[in-house]
């Protein structure tokens, strides 16, 4: 393998410190409150920067798993927050959905892609609202989120959810 130059070096050296910076920027500023609106946003970077079970890493539906959850993340327990995702439609009509999986990415919604267990939150809008259906669309939800792991047979199926107040599209 050959050498890089020295420009070459410097060009790489200059893309890992930004890399590096706006990680720590990102990182840093999930968690602080948004200048309107109150609520505190969190991303998916900080809910999915874990592995819920190292054992079972791999599984979408993973064994239960003692303490993984960061207790960063488990503070946020019963809290209102706002976080930004893609919606897909769980219980829906005339456009309209009532219950959707918000999750990391819009792969997850029609590309085959299968999500870890905290790549995901399930949505139930509170006091009859709804939102308005948009496959694989970006949007923001805003209300109070629970972390629980939900179990069938053994298995985690759910670790996150929300009852949503909110949806801005």
């Amino acid at each position: 393998m050959k050498a890089l130059g020295p420009m070459r070096q410097f060009a790489a050296a200059l893309l890992v410190t930004l890399a590096v910076v706006a990680y720590g920027h990102s990182a840093s500023a999930q968690m602080k409150a948004p200048p309107a609106g109150g609520y505190p946003i969190v991303d998916f970077f900080k809910l999915a920067n874990f592995i819920y079970n190292p054992l079972d890493k791999f599984n979408p539906t993973p064994l239960p798993a003692v303490n993984t959850v960061p207790p960063e993340i488990r503070a946020l327990n019963g809290q209102k927050i706002k976080i930004r995702g893609n919606s897909m439609a769980v219980d829906f009509s005339e456009g309209m959905m009532s219950e959707f999986i918000l999750a990391v990415s819009q792969d997850v919604c029609g590309y085959g892609a299968i999500p870890r267990i905290n790549e995901w939150i399930y949505v139930t809008m509170t006091g009859g609202k709804k939102a308005k259906v948009i496959t694989g669309g970006d949007m923001w939800v805003i209300g109070t989120f629970t972390v629980k792991e939900e179990l069938i047979k053994g298995r985690v199926v759910g670790l996150y959810s929300i009852v949503g107040e909110n949806v801005i599209q």
